[in-house]
C-alpha cells in the first residue's frame, strides 16, 4: 500500500474496519489531514471500539478537532458510547472553544458529563450555561429563519450576529471564572499571612 498517496475514499470498504493495524501513527495523522468531512465519516463508521481507542490516543490535536467538526449528530454518539469516560474526558481537552461547544451542544447531558467529568466544576458550570444559551439561541435561530428571514444576505448577517453574541458570552463567562479564582487565591493568600503572623507573634 502507496501511504504517501492513500485516500479514504479510494480504499475498499473492507479495508476500512483494520486500516488502523495497516498503518503507524505518522501515516494515520498524515491521512487526516489530508481527507475531508466524507471521508473521515467513512473511517469512524467502520472503525470498531478497539479501533477508535487507539486512533484517537494517537491522533494529533488539530486532527481531533477536525474530526469532530466532521461527524454528524450520529456519528458523534457513536464515538460517545464506544469511548470509555477517561479516553472522552481527554478528548474534550484537546478540543478548542468552538468544537468543544458544537459537540457539546447536540450531545445528551449524560454524554455531556462525561466529557466534561474532568473540568473544574466552575469551569463545567459555565460552559453548561454556555451551552443551553446556544440551544436557546438556536432555537430562535430556527425560529427566524422560518418565519422572516428568507433572503439569503439576511440569513448570514442573522448568523453572524448570533456567532457573535455567543463568543462574548462564552468570553463573559470565562472572565468570571478566572475573577472567582483569582479571589479565592487571594483569600488563601491573606489566611496564609494572618496564620503566618499570629505564630510570628507566640514565637516572640
Amino acid at each position: 500500500m502507496e501511504t504517501n498517496s492513500i485516500r479514504i475514499s479510494n480504499l475498499q470498504r473492507s479495508e476500512l474496519p483494520v486500516l488502523w493495524k495497516n498503518l503507524n501513527s505518522n501515516e494515520l495523522n498524515t491521512l487526516i489531514k489530508r481527507s475531508n468531512s466524507k471521508e473521515i465519516s467513512l473511517l469512524i463508521g467502520h472503525t470498531n471500539e478497539q479501533g477508535l481507542t487507539y486512533l484517537f490516543s494517537i491522533f494529533e490535536s488539530e486532527n481531533i478537532n477536525k474530526i469532530f467538526d466532521s461527524l454528524s449528530k450520529n456519528e458523534l454518539n457513536k464515538i460517545f458510547v464506544l469511548l470509555s469516560k477517561k479516553e472522552l474526558s481527554r478528548i474534550s481537552k484537546t478540543l478548542n472553544e468552538k468544537t468543544l461547544i458544537k459537540v457539546l451542544a447536540s450531545a445528551s447531558q449524560t454524554q455531556r458529563d462525561r466529557l466534561l467529568s474532568s473540568f473544574p466544576i466552575d469551569e463545567k458550570k459555565a460552559i453548561l450555561e454556555v451551552i443551553d444559551e446556544e440551544i436557546d439561541l438556536d432555537k430562535n435561530y430556527k425560529k427566524y429563519l422560518g418565519e422572516k428571514f428568507e433572503n439569503s444576505l439576511e440569513r448570514e448577517a442573522f448568523q453572524r450576529i448570533i456567532e457573535l453574541e455567543e463568543k462574548e458570552i462564552f468570553l463573559e463567562r470565562q472572565q468570571q471564572v478566572r475573577k472567582d479564582q483569582y479571589v479565592e487565591q487571594l483569600e488563601n493568600m491573606r489566611s496564609q499571612i494572618a496564620h503566618a503572623e499570629k505564630e510570628y507573634a507566640f514565637q516572640t
